[in-house]
């Protein structure tokens, strides 16, 4: 049995490694839960360094014993992975901002510590159970029919931040107001599709971005007018006499 579970093992880490590699070069962040993974599995750390997961947000590296060339593979992992070193804190409660001569200087005294590793890049969240199975998509009113022709395509006119070409999706069709209430959403007369993400079934990546996550997340990819539904307005309904 225990054989087996090795053999699943093994299996599992193959996969993460190629999908790391297959994304090799992109400017992304992997997931944290796939990244303390790699982390875990892919060096010899024993019981003198561990990983955790904070708040979604960053890895915290917990080191009680470790050498510098055992540190420098976390951190060629960890860049790979699309994150970087930010923050040192002390088992005393203390901290500085990350320097590799402070690193040197806790390793060679043997003090334990703790290391913060912050996202590079916009976070992906693909596959995360805390995001809704329905998202919501809002546009102006004159994209209506296209949409629900051809489904929803990456854009980067009418946006709030330059960036390359993605799809918001809130969680929330509350927090309709929150975008309108931006003048830079060019959104005149607003109309909001809900999108499937369960139907799906992890076929588009999402991403958290840092200015917008509490609100919803981004993609790159396509979605299809089968995974739609116009929720506002209803056909039919003026939506100038609703706003």
């Amino acid at each position: 049995m225990r054989a087996v579970h090795s053999y699943r093992h093994m299996i599992k880490l193959k996969q993460i490694i190629e999908n790391v590699g297959l994304y090799e070069g992109l400017s992304i962040t992997h997931p944290i839960g796939t990244s303390i993974e790699m982390l875990q599995n892919w060096g010899s750390w024993g019981n003198g360094v561990t990983f955790q997961n904070f708040n979604n947000a960053k890895i915290l590296v917990i080191v009680n014993k470790a050498s510098l060339e055992e540190m420098n593979q976390v951190l060629k992992i960890s860049n790979n992975l699309g994150y970087f070193p930010s923050y040192i804190e002390t088992k005393n409660g203390s901290g500085v901002k990350y320097t590799d001569d402070e690193l040197k200087k806790l390793i060679i005294n043997s003090s334990p510590f703790t290391l913060k590793l912050e996202a590079k890049y916009d976070l992906e969240v693909t596959g995360d159970d805390r995001i809704p199975n329905i998202l919501y998509h809002i546009t102006d009113l004159k994209f209506k029919d296209k949409i629900q022709n051809i489904g929803l395509s990456p854009r980067s006119k009418s946006k709030i931040a330059e960036h390359p070409s993605r799809i918001y999706l809130m969680f929330s069709p509350n927090d309709m107001g929150f975008l309108l209430g931006n003048p830079k959403s060019g959104i005149k007369d607003p109309c909001m599709f809900s999108v499937d993400i369960h139907k799906l079934h992890n076929r588009i990546r999402l991403f958290i971005d840092p200015n917008f996550s509490s609100k919803g997340v981004y993609t790159y990819d396509n979605i299809s007018p089968k995974y739609l539904t116009l929720v506002f307005p209803s056909e039919g309904e003026d939506v100038k006499n609703n706003s």
